[in-house]
């Protein structure tokens, strides 16, 4: 998710802070290494490595970072976008600390940023599809995921599998669990006798 350079070599011996976005946890260090995806630190607890999409360096030794918004295309029906996807992206975002707003242009789409520097780090695009072009958008690599109301034909699950075996990853139906507090209640089950 996020892009790296620069050299760092000249300030490793100037102490950071890695602060976890949540803000909970911090610990400082000096620099000893960063690979675009994760920092090396020694710290008073020894070398520590911390994912770099967990924390927010602190400190002039802090490398550049150059982000580059990830791109995740969903393709489901518009009732599963909006009751399902739509406050699962949302819980996230606030969840990691992250701001999110949502496009006036796009309908659909949700753009996650750092609050830090207001860097756009994700953006998540949901068509609204019928189960037949959402499995067809995930066979075609249009779409990152695909939910539908139905469950797909063997036919289309073995081609999926036969495409990419990481495809499908249920192909009747999901069940979705939360705690008995959560405002999201959702029903995923399917019809295995439907076809698509």
């Amino acid at each position: 998710m996020a892009c790296f350079f620069g050299s760092i070599g000249a300030a490793l011996a100037d102490p950071v802070e890695l602060v976890l976005r949540d803000g909970s946890f911090s610990v400082s260090g000096a620099l000893i290494s960063f690979d675009g995806e994760n920092y090396q630190i020694q710290s008073e607890y020894g070398q520590l490595t911390l994912a770099a999409d967990m924390v927010v360096c602190r400190g002039a030794a802090c490398p550049a970072l150059s982000a580059s918004p990830e791109s995740i295309a969903l393709s489901g029906d518009g009732s599963l976008n909006s009751a399902l996807l739509m406050p699962l992206i949302q819980s996230f975002a606030e969840h990691q600390g992250y701001s999110y707003q949502l496009s006036k242009e796009m309908p659909g789409q949700v753009t996650l940023f750092d609050p830090e520097n207001g860097t756009a780090l994700a953006v998540f695009a949901l068509s609204d599809r019928n189960s037949r072009d959402a499995i067809s958008d995930i066979l075609e690599g249009r779409a990152n995921l695909a939910l539908t109301l139905r469950a797909a034909r063997w036919s289309i699950a073995a081609i999926s599998i036969t495409k990419s075996p990481e495809t499908v990853s249920s192909r009747t139906s999901v069940a979705v669990t939360d705690n008995a507090r959560s405002p999201l209640m959702v029903d995923a089950s399917t019809d295995p006798t439907s076809s698509m």
